[in-house]
């Protein structure tokens, strides 16, 4: 006997949109609030590291009167970070660096400041992981120490 092969029948090709892959809303959410502070000094009991990420601008942390001095916030986990704003006080550095960190051995620069001054300055740089994050006081801008009124951390 002859054997038919049954006939082939093609499903039409089903046509499927790509997914739609959003973009994470960029995070205005200052990531330092409300962490842990660590500094190498600070000037008094009430100057201290806690007061640069507590959110009041009216409290402050100052540090010793000496140029190599540093400040950092650990943000419990690495994160996604692209910007630092610092809130000078009148004691600000005239040269300083944004650091950061995940083990807090090795540290990158991500921004380097050769003429701070007081008030608010904002550093913007291309988005790292990051869960330690600081600055690093080079040399002063007056005699006094550094010293910061507001210390913040943004990602995306």
């Amino acid at each position: 006997p002859v054997v038919e092969e049954p006939p082939v029948v093609e499903e039409p090709p089903v046509v499927e949109e790509p997914p739609v892959v959003e973009e994470p809303p960029v995070v205005n959410k200052n990531l330092a609030l409300g962490k842990t502070a660590y500094s190498s000094s600070d000037e008094n009991d009430y100057l201290q590291e806690e007061n640069a990420i507590d959110g009041d601008a009216a409290t402050r942390w100052s540090s010793e009167y000496s140029d190599s001095q540093w400040l950092y916030v650990d943000l419990g986990e690495i994160t996604p970070i692209s910007r630092v704003v610092i809130n000078w006080e009148r004691a600000a550095a005239k040269k300083y660096r944004v650091l950061v960190s995940n083990d807090l051995k090795k540290w990158y620069t991500m921004f380097i400041e050769t003429n701070g001054r007081m008030g608010e300055l904002e550093h913007v740089f291309s988005s790292v992981g990051a869960r330690y994050v600081g600055v690093l006081g080079e040399e002063r801008g007056t005699g006094w120490g550094y010293s910061i009124w507001e210390f913040e951390v943004y990602g995306k």
